[in-house]
Parts: C-alpha cells; structure tokens; sequence
C-alpha cells in the first residue's frame, strides 16, 4: 500500500528589467526581458520512514527543468516524516516556458 506525500510549495514569477550584467552561462543576447521565479518550500507531510528508527531526514531539491544549471536545496531536517522548510529559493530565467522540478529526498 503507497501513501501520499504531501508536499506544499508556493511560487510567483515577477517581471524584472533586463541586466546586461546577468551572470549565466546562456550565450543568448537577444533576450530582452529576465523572469524573478520565487519559489517557497513549505513543509511535507506523511513521509515514509527510511531509516531504522522509522523516522526520514528529508530535504527537497529545487530546479529548473530541462538543464538543471541552477539547482538549490532546503536544510536537512533529521528524524522527522513532518517537516517544516519555509525556504524560498530565486532563479532568474529568460525563458518564458520551463518546467520547474521538486525532488523530496
């Protein structure tokens, strides 16, 4: 029998002026406009136990979909299957379609 994994996250996008000095490794000079996506872990809940003690020590890892060139992680929180994040992570993006990739370890 599988469980559900509850996950909350939060997220906005904000429309900011271009920066010439945008610091990525994307050789595309014609783009004109740079995307803010927030992005704001929450908390789990019902995780399953993967240790011993029947307890996890869970972290969620956050990117950006498909080249992963940014890549952030919560804090690990040791000994729980209810974790509380509250971390929000940055990205700033050019493109307008992306897909963006939670991965609760």
């Amino acid at each position: 029998m599988h469980r559900a994994v509850i996950l909350a996250i939060a997220w906005h996008l904000v429309l900011v002026p271009y920066e010439s000095n945008y610091d990525d490794d994307d050789d595309d000079d014609d783009a004109s406009v740079l995307l803010q996506l927030s992005v704001g872990v929450i908390q789990a809940a019902d995780l399953p136990g993967m240790d011993m003690s029947g307890t996890s020590d869970p972290y969620v890892k956050v990117y950006i979909m498909p080249d992963k060139k940014k890549k952030f992680e919560t804090k690990v929180h040791r000994k729980t299957l209810n974790p509380v994040f509250n971390e929000t992570f940055v990205f700033k993006v050019r493109f307008v379609f992306f897909h963006l990739s939670l991965c609760l370890v």
